[in-house]
């Protein structure tokens, strides 16, 4: 399932985002500070969260509008995150199994809606219901003569109230007729107690992508509680679910960390720190020879307890220096974090939507361009990602196809979405000034086909 559009209505400073046209691999929200850009990412997020995140009206209703609509009704009545799935062929088969075949069709599009209330609506248009009813009068096996007397039902409610209708009017119809009716009344009830739409509906919200939101608050610590982290039912940070995503990087077994043999320790965390090494040493050009160290501290704790606590240090082999994670640099904390983070789904079947807020933006020009290279190359080829930025570097010239710039237009319109960048306010289109200038600037003399032009085109 592909998330091909997005709606974001009555959520902080957005009143109505308009359709936001998603594309199949990377989608860039460009706007300049507080235009709205990180409430668009949040509201989608709370759609079907990776972590627990819900809809609170008394934060996320609009303020200027929240007593009034509270008195009017209005917040029942409204979904402040609306997507658009389209189904591929995995969908189709899922669907098909539990409806018939030529229920749905591969390309259909679907509606998904959550309201304050946090509850889920789905809408898929053009059901072809006949296809279930195919299907269970197939497996039926009915006797010819009912078969005739049930016609040529169009839906699954149609056939029960013929079902119900031969049941009265023929009291005195054969055991055999009899039984046949009854196996196929207890099929459509044990199959579709609530009717076709709403298994399906189930089904679409099952399979449908979960969303990663990571932010400036997911990033790493330099010293985690392991037993707080392993411990059943712990309410976990972003900051503590990202360290515990990185020793699932790391294939680090829980009991071996906290495990009071030091060799036994000592071996699990050496295999982790090379292997995020390994990862750092692939998308980080800023700095070369840099070796993760991971350790775990023994404190005394009180009585006998003794506290263990995950430590992470970064040496310079270059310079013969290591000092602890907290004290790099916050742009090297940010991407480490993230591929800490991201790790856990990078290969998990089902798809995931990554939305990235504000990525990178501590990172150095040519770090921000490994980044793009680190979305395009093991990113986008499983999972779309969505990502917010008002840096010229984080703007690909060559897919301005990306992107869609965000403008808060005042208390009466809020902010909305729009891929006509001529039409955008100039501190909103200047990264992609910015952008286009440097990839000119880059390629001027260096590539073919240049054309220059007077003015925007």
């Amino acid at each position: 399932m592909k998330l091909t559009s997005v709606r974001i209505r009555r959520f902080r400073n957005i009143i109505d985002s308009t359709p936001i046209s998603v594309e199949p691999h990377v989608t860039c929200l460009v706007g300049k500070n507080e235009s709205g850009k990180t409430a668009i990412l949040e509201a989608l997020y709370r759609l079907k969260p990776i972590y627990p995140e819900n809809f609170r009206d008394i934060d996320d209703y609009p303020r200027w509008l929240l007593a009034e609509h509270r008195r009017s009704g209005e917040i029942e009545k409204a979904t402040p995150v609306e997507a658009t799935f389209e189904l591929d062929a995995a969908d189709v088969e899922a669907i098909v199994a539990i409806g018939g075949k030529g229920i749905v069709r591969e390309g259909q599009s679907l509606i998904v809606q959550k309201d304050y209330a946090n509850k889920i609506h789905v809408s898929v248009p053009d059901i072809n219901e006949r296809a279930t009813v195919t299907r269970l009068l197939d497996s039926a096996k009915l006797p010819d003569g009912l078969r005739s007397i049930l016609g040529d039902p169009t839906t699954v409610a149609d056939l029960s109230a013929r079902l119900a209708d031969i049941e009265h009017a023929v009291p005195k119809i054969d055991s055999p007729t009899q039984k046949a009716v009854g196996q196929l009344e207890d099929a459509i009830k044990n199959q579709f107690p609530e009717g076709v739409e709403r298994a399906i509906e189930a089904l679409v919200v099952q399979r449908m992508p979960s969303f990663l939101y990571f932010s400036e608050y997911s990033q790493l610590q330099g010293k985690v509680d392991l037993e707080h982290l392993f411990a059943e039912g712990s309410q976990l940070d972003p900051s503590q679910l990202t360290a515990r995503s990185l020793l699932q990087l790391a294939h680090a077994d829980n009991q071996s960390l906290l495990a009071l043999d030091y060799e036994e320790r000592r071996s699990e965390l050496e295999a982790a720190a090379n292997r995020l090494t390994n990862e750092v040493a692939r998308y980080w050009s800023q700095s070369g020879d840099l070796r993760v160290d991971i350790d775990v501290e023994m404190a005394p704790s009180g009585g006998s307890h003794i506290a263990k606590y995950l430590q992470i240090r970064v040496e310079d082999l270059r310079n013969g220096f290591s000092n602890r994670f907290d004290q790099r640099s916050s742009g090297f904390r940010w991407f480490f974090s993230f591929l800490a983070a991201f790790h856990e789904f990078e290969k998990q079947k089902d798809r995931v939507v990554i939305l990235l807020d504000e990525p990178a933006l501590e990172l150095h020009p040519r770090a921000q361009r490994d980044f793009l290279r680190f979305i395009n190359e093991r990113l986008a080829p499983k999972h779309q990602v969505f990502y917010t930025t008002h840096s010229p570097f984080m703007v690909e010239a060559e897919h301005l196809d990306r992107v869609r710039l965000v403008e808060d237009r005042g208390r009466g319109v809020g902010a909305v979405v729009s891929s006509d960048v001529l039409s955008a306010e100039p501190d909103s289109f200047f990264p992609l000034q910015a952008a286009l200038g440097f990839d000119i600037a880059q390629s001027l003399f260096g590539r073919p086909d240049n054309l220059l032009v007077q003015a925007t085109s």
